[in-house]
Protein backbone atom coordinates (compact mmCIF):
# COMPACT_ATOMS: atom_id res chain seq x y z
CA UNK A 1 0.00 0.00 0.00
CA UNK A 2 1.25 3.45 -0.99
CA UNK A 3 4.21 2.03 -2.95
CA UNK A 4 4.94 0.02 -6.09
CA UNK A 5 6.77 -2.67 -4.10
CA UNK A 6 5.38 -6.14 -4.81
CA UNK A 7 8.00 -8.40 -3.13
CA UNK A 8 7.21 -7.17 0.37
CA UNK A 9 8.83 -10.16 2.10
CA UNK A 10 12.03 -10.09 0.05
CA UNK A 11 15.18 -9.81 2.12
CA UNK A 12 18.32 -8.83 0.23
CA UNK A 13 19.36 -7.04 -2.94
CA UNK A 14 18.74 -7.91 -6.57
CA UNK A 15 19.49 -6.48 -10.00
CA UNK A 16 16.46 -7.64 -11.94
CA UNK A 17 13.21 -9.60 -11.90
CA UNK A 18 12.48 -11.76 -14.96
CA UNK A 19 8.71 -12.17 -15.41
CA UNK A 20 6.59 -14.16 -17.88
CA UNK A 21 2.84 -14.25 -18.48
CA UNK A 22 1.80 -17.89 -18.89
CA UNK A 23 -1.42 -17.98 -20.94
CA UNK A 24 -1.63 -21.78 -20.52
CA UNK A 25 -0.91 -22.02 -16.79
CA UNK A 26 -2.39 -25.17 -15.20
CA UNK A 27 -3.67 -23.06 -12.29
CA UNK A 28 -4.82 -19.40 -12.08
CA UNK A 29 -2.36 -18.97 -9.19
CA UNK A 30 0.51 -19.68 -11.61
CA UNK A 31 -0.52 -17.32 -14.41
CA UNK A 32 2.63 -15.25 -13.85
CA UNK A 33 6.10 -16.73 -13.37
CA UNK A 34 9.10 -14.87 -11.95
CA UNK A 35 12.82 -15.29 -11.33
CA UNK A 36 15.26 -13.04 -9.48
CA UNK A 37 18.81 -13.30 -8.19
CA UNK A 38 19.25 -12.64 -4.48
CA UNK A 39 22.69 -11.05 -4.20
CA UNK A 40 22.82 -11.61 -0.44
CA UNK A 41 22.10 -15.33 -0.73
CA UNK A 42 23.88 -15.77 -4.09
CA UNK A 43 20.86 -17.76 -5.26
CA UNK A 44 18.22 -17.63 -7.95
CA UNK A 45 14.70 -17.55 -6.49
CA UNK A 46 11.58 -18.68 -8.39
CA UNK A 47 8.07 -17.24 -7.90
CA UNK A 48 4.51 -17.63 -9.14
CA UNK A 49 1.62 -15.15 -9.01
CA UNK A 50 -2.05 -14.95 -10.04
CA UNK A 51 -1.88 -11.25 -10.96
CA UNK A 52 1.73 -10.04 -11.11
CA UNK A 53 1.33 -8.32 -7.73
CA UNK A 54 0.93 -11.03 -5.09
CA UNK A 55 3.98 -13.32 -5.40
CA UNK A 56 4.71 -16.70 -3.82
CA UNK A 57 8.20 -18.15 -3.62
CA UNK A 58 8.29 -21.75 -4.88
CA UNK A 59 11.98 -22.56 -4.54
CA UNK A 60 15.63 -21.53 -4.74
CA UNK A 61 18.17 -22.94 -7.16
CA UNK A 62 21.27 -24.39 -5.41
CA UNK A 63 24.38 -22.21 -5.39
CA UNK A 64 26.98 -24.85 -6.17
CA UNK A 65 27.32 -28.55 -6.80
CA UNK A 66 28.11 -29.28 -3.14
CA UNK A 67 24.70 -27.83 -2.14
CA UNK A 68 22.96 -30.82 -3.72
CA UNK A 69 22.19 -33.69 -1.27
CA UNK A 70 24.03 -36.27 -3.38
CA UNK A 71 27.27 -34.24 -3.16
CA UNK A 72 27.28 -33.31 0.53
CA UNK A 73 30.36 -34.55 2.35
CA UNK A 74 32.23 -35.33 -0.85
CA UNK A 75 35.38 -33.59 -2.07
CA UNK A 76 34.87 -31.89 -5.40
CA UNK A 77 37.48 -30.18 -7.56
CA UNK A 78 37.66 -26.40 -7.67
CA UNK A 79 36.20 -26.25 -11.19
CA UNK A 80 33.15 -28.17 -10.01
CA UNK A 81 32.68 -25.99 -6.95
CA UNK A 82 32.76 -22.85 -9.06
CA UNK A 83 29.94 -23.86 -11.41
CA UNK A 84 27.41 -21.38 -10.13
CA UNK A 85 24.05 -20.11 -11.46
CA UNK A 86 24.88 -16.42 -11.03
CA UNK A 87 23.05 -13.16 -11.63
CA UNK A 88 21.22 -12.37 -14.88
CA UNK A 89 19.89 -15.92 -15.25
CA UNK A 90 16.63 -16.11 -17.20
CA UNK A 91 13.86 -18.57 -17.97
CA UNK A 92 11.35 -19.15 -20.75
CA UNK A 93 8.78 -21.56 -22.14
CA UNK A 94 9.60 -23.43 -25.36
CA UNK A 95 6.24 -24.53 -26.84
CA UNK A 96 7.89 -26.47 -29.69
CA UNK A 97 9.56 -28.85 -27.20
CA UNK A 98 7.00 -28.23 -24.46
CA UNK A 99 9.64 -27.54 -21.81
CA UNK A 100 10.53 -24.77 -19.39
CA UNK A 101 14.13 -23.62 -19.73
CA UNK A 102 16.42 -22.26 -17.01
CA UNK A 103 19.02 -20.23 -18.93
CA UNK A 104 22.00 -19.94 -16.59
CA UNK A 105 24.75 -17.33 -16.63
CA UNK A 106 28.10 -18.67 -15.41
CA UNK A 107 30.97 -16.23 -14.79
CA UNK A 108 34.00 -18.49 -14.96
CA UNK A 109 33.59 -20.66 -18.05
CA UNK A 110 37.14 -21.66 -19.10
CA UNK A 111 38.30 -19.63 -22.09
CA UNK A 112 34.99 -17.76 -22.36
CA UNK A 113 34.36 -15.95 -19.08
CA UNK A 114 30.64 -15.22 -18.94
CA UNK A 115 28.64 -17.78 -20.91
CA UNK A 116 25.24 -19.47 -20.91
CA UNK A 117 24.31 -22.92 -19.64
CA UNK A 118 21.06 -24.80 -20.23
CA UNK A 119 18.60 -26.82 -18.16
CA UNK A 120 15.08 -27.83 -19.18
CA UNK A 121 12.13 -29.31 -17.29
CA UNK A 122 8.54 -30.28 -18.04
CA UNK A 123 7.14 -27.96 -15.36
CA UNK A 124 8.18 -24.58 -14.00
CA UNK A 125 8.22 -25.98 -10.47
CA UNK A 126 11.04 -28.36 -11.44
CA UNK A 127 13.46 -25.59 -12.42
CA UNK A 128 14.58 -24.72 -8.85
CA UNK A 129 15.52 -28.37 -8.36
CA UNK A 130 18.33 -28.03 -10.86
CA UNK A 131 21.52 -29.99 -10.22
CA UNK A 132 24.32 -27.61 -11.26
CA UNK A 133 26.44 -30.66 -12.10
CA UNK A 134 24.02 -31.42 -14.94
CA UNK A 135 24.03 -27.97 -16.51
CA UNK A 136 24.85 -28.17 -20.22
CA UNK A 137 27.03 -25.54 -21.87
CA UNK A 138 24.89 -23.81 -24.48
CA UNK A 139 26.50 -20.65 -25.80
CA UNK A 140 29.27 -18.12 -25.37
CA UNK A 141 30.67 -15.33 -27.47
CA UNK A 142 32.94 -16.54 -30.27
CA UNK A 143 35.43 -15.32 -32.87
CA UNK A 144 32.66 -13.74 -34.98
CA UNK A 145 31.69 -11.38 -32.15
CA UNK A 146 33.46 -8.07 -32.69
CA UNK A 147 35.54 -6.05 -30.26
CA UNK A 148 34.03 -2.75 -29.25
CA UNK A 149 35.83 0.07 -31.13
CA UNK A 150 37.88 2.49 -29.07
CA UNK A 151 37.71 0.52 -25.81
CA UNK A 152 40.91 -0.62 -24.09
CA UNK A 153 40.47 -4.25 -23.11
CA UNK A 154 42.02 -5.58 -19.89
CA UNK A 155 45.08 -7.72 -20.55
CA UNK A 156 43.73 -10.60 -18.49
CA UNK A 157 40.28 -11.47 -17.17
CA UNK A 158 38.71 -14.83 -16.24
CA UNK A 159 41.63 -16.72 -17.76
CA UNK A 160 41.50 -14.85 -21.08
CA UNK A 161 44.84 -13.36 -22.10
CA UNK A 162 43.07 -10.67 -24.10
CA UNK A 163 39.48 -9.95 -23.25
CA UNK A 164 36.92 -10.72 -25.93
CA UNK A 165 33.19 -9.95 -25.75
CA UNK A 166 31.35 -12.22 -23.33
CA UNK A 167 27.77 -13.54 -23.35
CA UNK A 168 26.11 -11.59 -20.54
CA UNK A 169 22.39 -12.28 -20.98
CA UNK A 170 20.16 -14.41 -23.18
CA UNK A 171 16.38 -14.37 -23.39
CA UNK A 172 14.16 -16.41 -25.67
CA UNK A 173 10.50 -16.44 -26.64
CA UNK A 174 8.35 -18.20 -29.22
CA UNK A 175 7.52 -15.86 -32.09
CA UNK A 176 5.53 -17.13 -35.08
CA UNK A 177 7.18 -20.45 -36.10
CA UNK A 178 10.51 -20.19 -34.26
CA UNK A 179 12.28 -19.07 -31.09
CA UNK A 180 13.36 -15.43 -31.07
CA UNK A 181 16.44 -14.71 -28.97
CA UNK A 182 17.80 -11.45 -27.59
CA UNK A 183 21.42 -11.55 -26.46
CA UNK A 184 23.43 -9.06 -24.45
CA UNK A 185 27.22 -8.99 -24.97
CA UNK A 186 29.60 -7.42 -22.42
CA UNK A 187 32.84 -5.72 -23.50
CA UNK A 188 34.82 -4.01 -20.75
CA UNK A 189 35.57 -3.24 -17.15
CA UNK A 190 34.36 0.09 -15.77
CA UNK A 191 37.04 2.80 -16.11
CA UNK A 192 36.23 5.64 -13.71
CA UNK A 193 39.17 7.83 -14.74
CA UNK A 194 38.08 7.82 -18.39
CA UNK A 195 34.37 7.91 -17.53
CA UNK A 196 33.76 4.72 -19.50
CA UNK A 197 30.84 2.75 -17.98
CA UNK A 198 30.22 -0.94 -18.23
CA UNK A 199 29.22 -1.53 -21.87
CA UNK A 200 26.60 -4.03 -23.01
CA UNK A 201 24.85 -4.14 -26.39
CA UNK A 202 21.82 -6.15 -27.49
CA UNK A 203 21.84 -8.61 -30.39
CA UNK A 204 19.26 -10.80 -32.07
CA UNK A 205 19.15 -14.49 -33.03
CA UNK A 206 16.80 -17.30 -34.02
CA UNK A 207 16.37 -20.99 -33.24
CA UNK A 208 14.21 -23.89 -34.35
CA UNK A 209 14.74 -26.02 -31.24
CA UNK A 210 15.67 -23.46 -28.55
CA UNK A 211 19.17 -24.85 -28.03
CA UNK A 212 21.05 -24.31 -31.31
CA UNK A 213 21.02 -20.63 -32.29
CA UNK A 214 21.57 -18.82 -35.58
CA UNK A 215 23.22 -15.44 -35.02
CA UNK A 216 23.92 -14.59 -38.66
CA UNK A 217 24.05 -10.84 -38.03
CA UNK A 218 26.75 -9.86 -35.49
CA UNK A 219 25.94 -6.15 -35.65
CA UNK A 220 24.03 -4.93 -32.57
CA UNK A 221 20.24 -4.98 -32.79
CA UNK A 222 20.14 -2.17 -30.20
CA UNK A 223 23.55 -0.43 -29.97
CA UNK A 224 24.77 1.96 -27.32
CA UNK A 225 25.16 5.63 -28.30
CA UNK A 226 28.66 6.26 -27.02
CA UNK A 227 29.30 9.01 -29.55
CA UNK A 228 26.75 11.20 -27.74
CA UNK A 229 28.99 11.29 -24.68
CA UNK A 230 28.68 10.65 -20.97
CA UNK A 231 25.26 11.64 -19.67
CA UNK A 232 23.35 10.27 -22.66
CA UNK A 233 20.89 7.68 -21.23
CA UNK A 234 22.08 4.98 -23.65
CA UNK A 235 25.84 5.34 -23.34
CA UNK A 236 26.30 1.90 -21.82
CA UNK A 237 25.01 -1.24 -20.12
CA UNK A 238 21.97 -1.97 -22.28
CA UNK A 239 19.98 -4.96 -21.00
CA UNK A 240 16.82 -6.32 -22.59
CA UNK A 241 13.65 -7.12 -20.71
CA UNK A 242 12.81 -10.81 -20.44
CA UNK A 243 10.31 -12.12 -22.96
CA UNK A 244 11.82 -10.50 -26.03
CA UNK A 245 9.00 -8.29 -27.29
CA UNK A 246 5.27 -7.63 -27.26
CA UNK A 247 3.03 -7.21 -30.30
CA UNK A 248 1.30 -3.83 -30.57
CA UNK A 249 -0.68 -3.43 -33.77
CA UNK A 250 1.74 -3.45 -36.70
CA UNK A 251 4.78 -3.10 -34.45
CA UNK A 252 6.97 -5.15 -32.13
CA UNK A 253 7.90 -3.36 -28.88
CA UNK A 254 11.29 -4.20 -27.33
CA UNK A 255 11.81 -2.83 -23.82
CA UNK A 256 15.30 -2.48 -22.38
CA UNK A 257 17.30 -0.53 -19.83
CA UNK A 258 20.16 1.87 -20.40
CA UNK A 259 22.53 3.88 -18.26
CA UNK A 260 24.03 7.36 -18.59
CA UNK A 261 27.45 6.51 -17.16
CA UNK A 262 26.96 9.02 -14.34
CA UNK A 263 25.59 8.91 -10.83
CA UNK A 264 22.87 11.37 -9.84
CA UNK A 265 25.64 13.50 -8.37
CA UNK A 266 27.54 13.62 -11.67
CA UNK A 267 30.30 11.13 -10.81
CA UNK A 268 31.41 8.46 -13.29
CA UNK A 269 29.33 5.32 -12.80
CA UNK A 270 29.61 1.67 -13.73
CA UNK A 271 25.90 1.11 -14.34
CA UNK A 272 23.92 3.45 -12.11
CA UNK A 273 21.19 5.97 -13.05
CA UNK A 274 19.29 3.50 -15.24
CA UNK A 275 16.19 4.28 -17.27
CA UNK A 276 13.64 2.24 -19.21
CA UNK A 277 13.71 2.49 -23.00
CA UNK A 278 11.60 1.33 -25.92
CA UNK A 279 12.66 0.23 -29.40
CA UNK A 280 10.02 -0.42 -32.06
CA UNK A 281 10.25 -2.63 -35.14
CA UNK A 282 7.70 -3.36 -37.84
CA UNK A 283 6.10 -6.81 -37.58
CA UNK A 284 8.58 -9.43 -38.86
CA UNK A 285 11.00 -6.61 -39.66
CA UNK A 286 14.14 -8.56 -38.72
CA UNK A 287 15.25 -9.18 -42.31
CA UNK A 288 14.02 -8.67 -45.86
CA UNK A 289 14.71 -9.65 -49.43
CA UNK A 290 15.06 -6.51 -51.50
CA UNK A 291 15.11 -5.53 -55.17
CA UNK A 292 15.82 -2.27 -56.97
CA UNK A 293 14.93 -1.08 -60.45
CA UNK A 294 15.92 -4.48 -61.77
CA UNK A 295 13.34 -7.02 -60.59
CA UNK A 296 14.31 -10.20 -58.76
CA UNK A 297 12.54 -13.31 -57.58
CA UNK A 298 12.53 -15.58 -54.53
CA UNK A 299 11.44 -19.20 -54.86
CA UNK A 300 10.63 -21.28 -51.78
CA UNK A 301 11.42 -24.88 -51.07
CA UNK A 302 8.37 -27.15 -51.47
CA UNK A 303 5.82 -26.25 -48.79
CA UNK A 304 2.59 -27.91 -47.69
CA UNK A 305 -0.20 -25.93 -46.04
CA UNK A 306 -3.77 -26.33 -44.86
CA UNK A 307 -4.87 -22.71 -45.12
CA UNK A 308 -6.57 -20.79 -47.91
CA UNK A 309 -5.17 -17.24 -48.07
CA UNK A 310 -1.60 -16.15 -48.86
CA UNK A 311 -0.46 -13.08 -46.92
CA UNK A 312 2.73 -11.03 -47.13
CA UNK A 313 4.54 -8.27 -45.25
CA UNK A 314 6.02 -5.84 -47.77
CA UNK A 315 7.35 -2.36 -48.35
CA UNK A 316 6.69 -1.62 -52.05
CA UNK A 317 4.86 1.74 -52.25
CA UNK A 318 6.91 2.70 -55.32
CA UNK A 319 7.42 -0.82 -56.62
CA UNK A 320 5.52 -4.04 -57.22
CA UNK A 321 5.19 -7.54 -55.76
CA UNK A 322 3.59 -10.46 -57.62
CA UNK A 323 3.58 -14.20 -56.94
CA UNK A 324 2.92 -17.51 -58.65
CA UNK A 325 2.41 -21.07 -57.45
CA UNK A 326 4.56 -23.85 -58.94
CA UNK A 327 4.50 -27.62 -58.72
CA UNK A 328 7.52 -29.41 -57.24
CA UNK A 329 9.11 -29.51 -60.70
CA UNK A 330 8.84 -25.75 -61.12
CA UNK A 331 5.88 -25.63 -63.50
CA UNK A 332 3.29 -22.83 -62.99
CA UNK A 333 -0.09 -24.00 -61.67
CA UNK A 334 -3.10 -22.36 -63.30
CA UNK A 335 -4.81 -20.05 -62.36
CA UNK A 336 -2.08 -19.09 -59.82
CA UNK A 337 0.27 -17.82 -62.53
CA UNK A 338 2.39 -14.69 -62.62
CA UNK A 339 0.34 -13.02 -65.37
CA UNK A 340 -2.89 -13.69 -63.47
CA UNK A 341 -1.64 -12.26 -60.15
CA UNK A 342 -2.98 -8.93 -58.89
CA UNK A 343 0.14 -6.81 -58.16
CA UNK A 344 0.73 -5.31 -54.72
CA UNK A 345 1.95 -1.72 -54.34
CA UNK A 346 1.88 -0.80 -50.64
CA UNK A 347 3.79 -0.65 -47.35
CA UNK A 348 1.81 -2.97 -45.06
CA UNK A 349 2.29 -5.73 -42.50
CA UNK A 350 -0.65 -7.90 -43.62
CA UNK A 351 -1.72 -7.96 -47.26
CA UNK A 352 -3.43 -10.83 -49.07
CA UNK A 353 -2.10 -11.87 -52.46
CA UNK A 354 -4.86 -12.50 -54.97
CA UNK A 355 -5.29 -13.96 -58.45
CA UNK A 356 -8.01 -13.04 -60.91
CA UNK A 357 -10.97 -15.40 -61.12
CA UNK A 358 -10.21 -17.35 -57.91
CA UNK A 359 -11.14 -16.59 -54.31
CA UNK A 360 -8.51 -18.57 -52.38
CA UNK A 361 -5.82 -21.27 -52.43
CA UNK A 362 -7.99 -24.15 -51.19
CA UNK A 363 -7.38 -26.15 -54.37
CA UNK A 364 -3.65 -26.25 -53.54
CA UNK A 365 -3.98 -27.23 -49.88
CA UNK A 366 -2.38 -30.49 -48.78
CA UNK A 367 -0.04 -30.94 -51.76
CA UNK A 368 3.61 -29.79 -51.90
CA UNK A 369 4.05 -26.65 -53.99
CA UNK A 370 6.53 -23.79 -54.35
CA UNK A 371 5.79 -20.08 -54.19
CA UNK A 372 7.81 -17.78 -56.42
CA UNK A 373 7.68 -14.08 -55.51
CA UNK A 374 8.65 -11.42 -58.07
CA UNK A 375 9.74 -8.07 -56.62
CA UNK A 376 10.80 -4.69 -57.96
CA UNK A 377 11.76 -1.53 -56.02
CA UNK A 378 10.86 -2.78 -52.58
CA UNK A 379 11.30 -5.27 -49.77
CA UNK A 380 9.59 -8.56 -48.88
CA UNK A 381 9.75 -9.45 -45.16
CA UNK A 382 7.54 -12.49 -44.69
CA UNK A 383 4.76 -14.66 -46.10
CA UNK A 384 2.31 -17.13 -44.60
CA UNK A 385 -0.87 -18.99 -45.51
CA UNK A 386 -3.82 -18.34 -43.22
CA UNK A 387 -6.98 -20.33 -42.65
CA UNK A 388 -8.89 -17.04 -42.43
CA UNK A 389 -9.36 -14.09 -44.73
CA UNK A 390 -8.57 -11.84 -41.77
CA UNK A 391 -5.01 -13.19 -41.89
CA UNK A 392 -4.28 -14.75 -38.48
CA UNK A 393 -1.13 -16.88 -38.76
CA UNK A 394 -1.65 -19.37 -35.88
CA UNK A 395 1.92 -18.47 -34.94
CA UNK A 396 3.18 -17.55 -31.47
CA UNK A 397 2.97 -13.95 -30.28
CA UNK A 398 6.18 -13.59 -28.25
CA UNK A 399 5.04 -12.05 -24.92
CA UNK A 400 1.57 -11.22 -26.20
CA UNK A 401 0.11 -7.75 -26.53
CA UNK A 402 -2.89 -5.56 -25.71
CA UNK A 403 -5.01 -7.06 -28.49
CA UNK A 404 -4.47 -10.69 -27.49
CA UNK A 405 -5.66 -13.02 -24.76
CA UNK A 406 -3.81 -16.08 -26.02
CA UNK A 407 -0.24 -17.06 -26.80
CA UNK A 408 -1.00 -17.63 -30.50
CA UNK A 409 -2.39 -15.53 -33.35
CA UNK A 410 -5.81 -17.14 -33.85
CA UNK A 411 -9.38 -15.90 -34.30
Amino acid sequence: PGTNIVLTNFKGNTNGFDVALDYNAPSPDERYKGLLYNKNLLQNVFYTSPDGIQWKEIGKAPKYIHDMPEFRGRKIGSAGNRLHPGDVCTFHWNPFRKVWVFDVKEHHTPGRGRARFYREAKTFAELPKINPHNLVFSMGADRLDKFFPGIDMPSRLHGLMKMTPQMYQRDAVAYESLMLGTFSLWYNQFDKSKKIPKINQIFIGFSRDGFHWDRANRDPFIPIEREKGVGNPEIGYLRQAGGGCVVVGDLLYFYYEGTSGLTRGGEASRNETMSIHLARLRRDGFASMEAGDKSGFLETHPVTFGGRHLFVIVNVPEGELKAEALDVNGNPISPFTLDNCVPIQADETKLEMRWNGVSDLSSLAGAPIRFRFHLQNGALYAFWVSAWKSGESKGYLASGGPEYQRSRDVR
